[in-house]
């Protein structure tokens, strides 16, 4: 009695596509907690104003019902089908991916889910490298991706305690800058990266300043999402007027980092990937 169903699992984000679908069950969208879309794009962040234009088609036919995001991920090398192929994927962009897909859409109050845990192939098709783990042709885990542990590092910090502060005053640097704030039981997290462009396959940082309004983070830290390092940063990169803090010296990648404070992270190997600090 207590089950909660989600309708629809569309191939795209279209708002059109969506109003039409529930136009079409009208009468019957009170049995349904959620509405599933596929949205995949080669700039993840390139989907959200079509996922705003949805949620205002959901608030129109149905309000009770929010946003899932079904199914979305990227390969780890060139694939010639699926969703993302013909693009020279690796196994770096495809955690840049996955992880900036993840926090993006949580950024968007989007449920979300990666695609998918281990590589496959449909019956006379090509194997699809979306996976997390890397498999054998016996269908057994040949090895653990990049991916998988940059999924786990976000996941040992962002569960139900994390709350995504929607009017939060946070301005960065950059032609294209990506930033939300979360408050934790130890305190705020800052989310923030370069959306200017697809994740590409190297790794080439800029350096940038990310300003927040409120008190300075206490202890605050970075967090590098595909290696798990935790980084103190400098006092002297760190300064408050008026009520606004900046950070400058950040870097900014086209994947996710965090800026945080450093009780708001699970700081203990056992219980997280994310340990360790060390000053940047």
């Amino acid at each position: 009695p207590d089950a909660k169903i989600s309708a629809l699992s569309l191939a795209n984000n279209s708002p059109e596509l969506l109003e039409s679908c529930l136009k079409g069950m009208a009468g019957d969208l009170d049995l349904f907690d959620s509405a599933i879309y596929h949205g995949y794009s080669q700039n993840p962040d390139d989907s959200y104003p079509a996922v705003e234009a949805q949620k205002k088609v959901l608030a129109k036919y149905a309000p009770h019902m929010s946003l899932r995001h079904g199914e979305n991920g990227a390969p780890s090398s060139l694939c010639t089908a699926y969703a993302l192929s013909n693009i020279p994927w690796n196994e770096l962009s495809q955690a840049k991916y996955d992880i900036r897909r993840m926090l993006g859409d949580l950024g968007h109050d989007v449920h979300s889910s990666v695609f998918t845990i281990m590589e496959y192939a449909q019956e006379n098709r090509p194997l699809n490298t979306k996976g997390l783990l890397a498999k054998t042709d016996d269908k057994k885990v040949k090895y653990v991706k990049t991916a998988f542990w940059a999924v786990a590092n976000v996941a040992s910090v962002f569960d139900k305690t994390v709350v995504r502060v929607k009017d939060a005053e946070v301005r960065m640097t950059g032609r294209r800058p990506a930033a939300y704030v979360y408050t934790a039981p130890g305190g705020r997290i800052v989310t923030f990266w370069d959306a200017s462009r697809r994740p590409d396959e190297t790794l080439h940082p800029q350096s940038g300043e990310l300003t927040l309004s409120g008190a300075a983070l206490k202890e605050p830290v970075l967090v590098d999402l595909i290696t798990g390092e935790v980084f103190a940063v400098k006092p002297e990169f760190v300064s408050t007027a008026n009520g606004v803090t900046t950070y400058r010296n950040l870097p900014v990648h086209d994947y996710p980092w965090l800026l945080a404070e450093k009780a708001a992270l699970r700081l203990d190997p056992a219980q997280s990937r994310i340990d360790g600090i060390v000053e940047i």
